[in-house]
């Protein structure tokens, strides 16, 4: 759209790089503190990344577990002839064997 509100974090990203070109632009330094906020940008957006790359590696996980869940459950279920188990009983169902797995 349009009026597309930027985030503070682009706002000053944005700033930080124009500063940049002007001193490129003049020949001249660009500053301590703008190299060091360019570094903490820098950093910030690696751990952003790693940190969406872990939340994503978790869902998968997550999905994995759910569905080996489902199968082992409908595999005890099956050999006891019970039928259509509901999502949410079958995990209490496995909190239940694990807890007795503690024990």
């Amino acid at each position: 759209s349009l009026f597309k509100m930027e985030s503070p974090w682009e706002m000053f990203k944005a700033i930080l790089k124009g500063y940049k070109e002007q001193a490129v632009e003049k020949n001249q330094p660009f500053g301590f503190v703008f190299e060091f906020f360019e570094m903490e940008i820098l950093k910030q957006e690696e751990r952003q990344e790693m940190s969406t790359e872990q939340e994503d590696v978790d869902k998968e996980e997550a999905i994995l577990n759910t569905q080996m869940t489902l199968s082992d459950e409908s595999m005890r279920k099956k050999r006891k002839g019970a039928k259509n188990l509901r999502f949410d009983v079958m995990l209490k169902k496995k909190e239940g064997f694990e807890k007795k797995a503690e024990y």
